[in-house]
Order: structure tokens, then C-alpha cells, then sequence
């Protein structure tokens, strides 16, 4: 399953990159964007990629990001029996 989710987080970086410089190259030639913009362009999309390939390469630990989630709140959910103060006024 693992390597589905790295597979598919893959794809869509090349992809997106691939669209981008389809359409950035278009719009360089025809002058309607400058380079500055394009790379500011590729950026996002690069940074926003790989965001979404760390995420998609850890969907397989979900269910185990889950039980402990709900390990770590039960147990700050346990009602203690011994009051602080007994500890502070034993001074």
C-alpha cells in the first residue's frame, strides 16, 4: 500500500511540473508572463508537491497516528484521586 501512495505523491510532483512548464513556456513565448513569475510559479508548485508526496507517502501510518492519538488523551483524561493540595500543605 505504501507503494501505491509514493507512486500516486510521484505523479502528481511530475505532473504538475510537467503542466507548468507546458503552459509557462507558452506564455514566455508569447510574452504574457515574465520569467520572474514562472519561476515563482514553479516554486509554489514545488513546494506544494512535495508537502503533498510526505503526506501521501505516510497515509499507510494513519491508523497508527490514530491509536495514539487516542492513547495520549485517555490518558490525560484519567481523574487522579490524590488531591494536590495534601502535597502542598505537607511542608
Amino acid at each position: 500500500m505504501q507503494g501505491f501512495w509514493i507512486g500516486l505523491g510521484l505523479s502528481a510532483y511530475y505532473l504538475a511540473f510537467g503542466v507548468v512548464y507546458k503552459f509557462g513556456l507558452n506564455f514566455l513565448k508569447n510574452k504574457t508572463v515574465t520569467f520572474e513569475n514562472l519561476f515563482c510559479c514553479l516554486t509554489i508548485v514545488s513546494n506544494t508537491c512535495d508537502g503533498l508526496s510526505v503526506i501521501l507517502r505516510n497515509m499507510d501510518n494513519s491508523g497508527k497516528a490514530k491509536l495514539a492519538y487516542k492513547s495520549v488523551f485517555d490518558t490525560l483524561d484519567i481523574q487522579v484521586k490524590i488531591s494536590p493540595l495534601i502535597i502542598i500543605n505537607r511542608k
